[in-house]
């Protein structure tokens, strides 16, 4: 994140007429007056929230069912049927399944997650208790602009050998910090008005405006996602997504998906996938481009004197996606959260249109590759087919 300035105006102009921007550091560009300046190559477009409306469970009181003082909801009053969940409010409270929640307004009360679903809730109502200013964040905590807007607090688990994965859309902008516990880690306000003390496990402020902010955590323990506004005026209804289950194959180099021949892979998707890997723009080798988008990894074989060649094409729901495509070398321990060093890549198109990088490796022994499948959107990619080639 930089502070907002005029250039960042003309940088989100720039991003819309060429559908990518030069990136640098980890900032958002902005237009319309709302988002934030300077950095990664995504851009903010102002306007206006909408409210969402939509049903949920009925609304217990301060001593309904599950939840402790949180309310419960369900298909029938004061008990949770098998869509039902519990929702926090100002207590502590669970979540379980898919419906709405009352966002929780500290770490100390948050709505507590339970199980894998999709949930409808808002910010609005609620305090402004995590005031992190833009220039005092060290990463991985993202701050905000402008102080003011209600901030919601969701807590889950996370076990050995599986990941969580916490979405948040709505239409407004924005930010995401993720909190190990205990929830004094949260940071609280001083009594001097400023805010200290958030320790972060990861944080996203990647999307544009209205577009979702996703963070990932498979370390066994337990976490916080704290859902802020950027600005005062970024409150309302929002959406989480939340999946918490065994890490897929394919979605690390260390478990790649192994191909043994050419051919191609139709309609590969990114359910139950993380952003694991991003790309640095100066890395040696890659795309010139930032990759926040999900990722999925593809482990082929070269022998000595042959040619790799990986084409992806986005098709289906992520027909629109804006893909990349890259090459890191074995061991594993080269795929770092942030690649610097890629054996080749491409990012040479815009939304719609394929990818395709090729290798000839000419080391005088065979290589294990790790082809990556990434996205220059934040949101992507979705869905695409997949062909590869040795020859």
């Amino acid at each position: 994140m930089t502070i907002r300035s005029i250039f960042g105006v003309a940088l989100a102009l720039a991003l819309i007429a060429c559908g990518k921007g030069a990136a640098g550091g980890s900032g958002n560009s902005s237009a319309g007056g709302s988002g934030t300046a300077g950095g990664s190559g995504s851009s903010r477009a102002g306007g206006s929230g909408s409210t969402a409306g939509g049903s949920g469970g009925t609304a217990g009181g301060t001593g309904a069912t599950a939840g402790g003082s949180g309310n419960a909801g369900g298909s029938s009053s004061g008990s949770a049927g098998g869509d039902g969940m519990t929702a926090g409010g100002t207590g502590t409270g669970a979540a379980g399944g898919t419906g709405v929640v009352t966002g929780g307004d500290t770490c100390a009360a948050p709505t507590v997650l339970t199980a894998s679903g999709t949930y409808t809730s808002t910010t609005m109502g609620l305090a402004d208790d995590y005031r992190l200013d833009v220039n005092d964040a060290v990463a991985p905590c993202y701050g905000v602009g402008t102080p003011g807007a209600g901030d919601a607090v969701f807590q889950f688990d996370v076990t050995a050998g599986n990941r969580a994965s916490f979405k948040v859309e709505s239409a407004y902008d924005l930010v995401v910090n993720l909190i190990a516990a205990p929830a004094a880690a949260c940071g609280a306000v001083q009594p001097d008005g400023t805010f200290a003390g958030m320790v972060c496990a990861g944080g996203s402020d990647l999307g544009l405006l209205g577009e979702p902010e996703t963070v990932l955590a498979s370390t066994p323990g337990t976490y916080f996602a704290i859902v802020d506004g950027y600005d005062a005026t970024d409150v309302g209804p929002i959406t989480v997504t939340f999946a918490n289950g065994p890490i897929p194959v394919g979605d690390l180099c260390t478990a790649p998906t192994v191909i043994s021949m050419s051919g191609t892979m139709a309609n590969q998707t990114m359910t139950g996938f993380g952003n694991d890997y991003d790309l640095d723009p100066a890395g040696t080798g890659c795309t010139g481009f930032e990759a926040p988008g999900l990722d999925r990894v593809y482990e082929v074989t070269v022998p000595n004197g042959m040619t790799l060649t990986g084409t992806a094409t986005p098709v289906g729901a992520g027909a629109m996606d804006d893909l990349s495509i890259y090459f890191v070398d074995s061991p594993a321990a080269s795929c770092t959260a942030t690649i610097t060093a890629c054996l080749a890549g491409k990012d040479d198109g815009v939304e719609a249109e394929p990818e395709t990088a090729t290798f000839t490796n000419t080391s005088g022994a065979t290589k294990q590759v790790f082809v990556i499948v990434d996205s220059f959107d934040p949101a992507g990619p979705n869905a695409f087919d997949m062909v590869i080639q040795v020859q």
